[in-house]
């Protein structure tokens, strides 16, 4: 019987200094970076789906700070910073599964 292995994890990528503003618990004008903060589920490791995604803006200094709206912080962004493999892993499984299905169902 083979082995299933599932599981769910999770990363935080620096997007980078956005601005400097005054921190209120270091109380001193800090440069202030955009995280992106992520959880996926995925099989084996690899086939991956992004599963939740919060932008945090954070002091460089203590990293307090807070969340910020994840539709205007995407419309400003360029890209998704978030790895192909934790965004469409599970699809690109899916897609395999389907593309076997369908070359055996032409070739028989």
């Amino acid at each position: 019987m083979p082995i299933v292995v599932w599981g769910s994890g999770g990363n935080a990528i620096n997007l980078g200094a956005v601005e400097s503003r005054r921190c209120p618990f270091c109380r001193e004008d800090l440069p202030f970076n955009l995280f992106l903060q992520y959880r996926y589920w995925g099989l084996y490791w690899i086939f991956n789906l992004v599963t939740e995604k919060n932008y945090l803006l954070l002091c460089d200094r203590c990293g307090k700070g807070w969340e910020l709206e994840k539709d205007k912080v995407q419309a400003a962004l360029t890209g998704d910073p978030i790895p192909f493999m934790h965004r469409y892993g599970l699809l690109l499984l899916v897609g395999m599964i389907v593309a076997v299905i369908v070359f055996f169902a032409v070739t028989k």
